[in-house]
């Protein structure tokens, strides 16, 4: 990576709120499939 994607993917990452950093956090430790999966039923449970 170059200097200026640096800069960007900081300034990006510092920008990001708690949900969306817990967002990423799960999403990066389950991936896309086990993710949709989940959070389908976790509305459906809340609904």
């Amino acid at each position: 990576m170059d200097t200026q994607q640096k800069i960007w993917h900081a300034e990006h990452k510092a920008s990001l709120t708690k949900g969306q950093r817990a967002a990423d956090y799960m999403r990066n430790g389950m991936g896309s499939r086990p993710f949709v999966v989940g959070f389908l039923g976790f509305v459906i449970l809340w609904g």
